[in-house]
């Protein structure tokens, strides 16, 4: 797992399934978010080999902070969904990035955040893994954070 950026106020909690973030880094393209945001990336592929996903992570990484914007990308959805479900009262929002389902095919998710913010994001480009882009991917951090600063 890696923080950066300010240790109050808001923080986007990203879970890559794809491990974008080497090395003990973000991605360069997250980087320039640290000013005003605290960003805390998690390596699925490293936390899956600890062993369980801890169900008090939100909670651990909302101390001190307004409620933190979850963002699930490709496989990782289902597992953002989940830690949301389990803890509404320390997230904002929800968003899933290229999700394994249609957005239609899910119906609304109105217990997950508090004011029922579940937002899509959808940027699949064909010639990519599994036909979706890299979270770190300078399209993925531009729609992440239109969807974020729209949330309530």
């Amino acid at each position: 797992m890696v923080r950066k950026g300010p240790s109050h106020g808001p923080a986007v909690v990203v879970l890559d399934p794809q491990g974008d973030a080497k090395h003990d880094e973000l991605p360069a393209t997250w980087r320039g978010l640290t000013d005003d945001v605290g960003v805390v990336w998690w390596r699925l592929p490293a936390a899956t080999r600890m062993g369980q996903l801890g169900d008090n992570l939100p909670t651990e990484l909302a101390i001190g902070r307004d409620p933190i914007h979850l963002v699930g990308g490709g496989d990782a959805a289902l597992l953002t969904l989940s830690l949301a479900a389990r803890r509404p009262d320390v997230v904002r929002s929800v968003v899933l990035v290229d999700p394994p389902w249609k957005p239609d095919d899910v119906p609304p998710q109105d217990d997950i955040a508090p004011a029922g913010t579940v937002q899509y994001v959808m940027t699949s480009k064909s010639g990519h893994i599994g036909g979706r882009l890299p979270m770190g991917h300078p399209d993925v951090v531009a729609a992440v954070v239109r969807a974020v600063a729209t949330a309530p």
